[in-house]
């Protein structure tokens, strides 16, 4: 099998097989932690070079969980999707609140 015929929607799920090792929560300035978003930093890495630099390079070492700011969690959900299943469904929500998070 090669890496473009697993199915990596599987390591999203609760009871991954493969424990995720990073925690990111989306927070709001007056609402504090609004969600929770569990993910492998080796994943992110290999589809983005901002997660790569984040956890593997000139950025050092990020704190784990990681906070993340000025998005709406419908959308960091949409990120981790896409990446992790190479679709989201991006027409259940208007376009214009969808914050391109990893160009950070």
């Amino acid at each position: 099998m090669s890496l473009n015929e697993a199915d990596f929607s599987q390591y999203l799920e609760e009871n991954s097989p493969i424990p995720p090792d990073v925690v990111f929560l989306v927070q709001d300035d007056e609402k504090g932690i609004i969600a929770e978003y569990k993910a492998h930093r080796q994943f992110l890495s290999v589809v983005s070079p901002v997660f790569q630099k984040t956890f593997f390079g000139s950025f050092g070492v990020p704190e784990n969980p990681m906070a993340i700011k000025d998005t709406f969690p419908a959308s960091f959900s949409l990120l981790l999707d896409y990446i992790y299943k190479g679709e989201s469904d991006f027409q259940l929500f208007n376009q214009t609140r969808i914050v391109i998070i990893t160009d950070v």
